[in-house]
């Protein structure tokens, strides 16, 4: 990305708060978005036939554990990282282009680009650290092949989730969507990834004894609990109005 442009305007003796230029207009934002659209469109012309298999498998219950590792594996792994990283991007962008202009960043002297890598890196590593939380915890309630089950299904959903938020990133980025808009948007998807997640944990946990209540202390662990965090810490920095 190229350095960011702060216009201040100075009228009798007063000088406005800094102005950051809009991200469609840094190189570095218009060259990651042609990259990504690349890749996205890649990925559905030549994988989708596997794609449509994984969401048939997906609400299917006759997954079986097959703990070898395929060449059709290695190229999911991959798919899997390389997806996840476009959907984090995209919402770094989605997140930079409304919070560029809060007063917090200004005063921690941060730039567009500096901004959009402290939130990609964090919402990458919170997406795979709640993984480990999710293994960790699957480790206590679920046999190896559930595990494996729910674990796959997290990641093949949240790989899926890209298509969606790198559109909406577009649209915000460069056609400049109302706040109201975007959170609007965001929340939807955030709730139908979260009603697919709870349909797979609810396939893993309806069979075993009083799993109502396992499976709310399960959701309050590694759901509620975090998402509180996040809204507490944008709250707390004015990201949220």
């Amino acid at each position: 990305m190229t350095p960011s442009v702060v216009h201040t305007t100075q009228q009798q003796g007063f000088v406005s708060k800094p102005r950051v230029e809009p991200l469609s207009s840094y190189d570095g934002v218009v060259i990651s978005s042609v990259v990504m659209f690349f890749i996205l469109a890649t990925t559905i012309h030549n994988n989708l036939y596997h794609i449509l298999e994984r969401i048939k498998e997906f609400f299917s219950r006759k997954r079986k554990f097959i703990p070898t590792v395929t060449s059709s594996n290695i190229g999911s792994v991959r798919h899997t990282i390389v997806l996840t990283a476009i959907l984090c991007l995209s919402i770094s962008f989605i997140c930079t282009s409304h919070a560029k202009n809060l007063p917090w960043v200004h005063e921690q002297g941060l730039s567009v680009t500096q901004l959009t890598a402290i939130l990609f890196a964090a919402i990458y590593a919170f997406l795979y650290l709640k993984s480990l939380v999710y293994m960790l915890i699957n480790w206590v309630f679920f046999d190896p092949e559930r595990n494996h089950t729910f674990i796959t299904a997290y990641f093949f959903l949240t790989s899926l989730l890209a298509f969606f938020v790198f559109p909406l990133s577009l649209l915000d980025v460069y056609a400049g969507l109302k706040p109201q808009v975007v959170t609007f948007c965001m929340v939807i998807l955030l709730i139908l990834y979260e009603f697919f997640l709870f349909f797979k944990l609810f396939a893993n946990f309806k069979t075993k004894k009083h799993g109502y209540v396992l499976i709310f202390l399960y959701l309050c662990a590694v759901e509620i609990t975090p998402i509180l965090l996040i809204w507490h810490f944008l709250d707390k920095n004015g990201a949220i109005s």
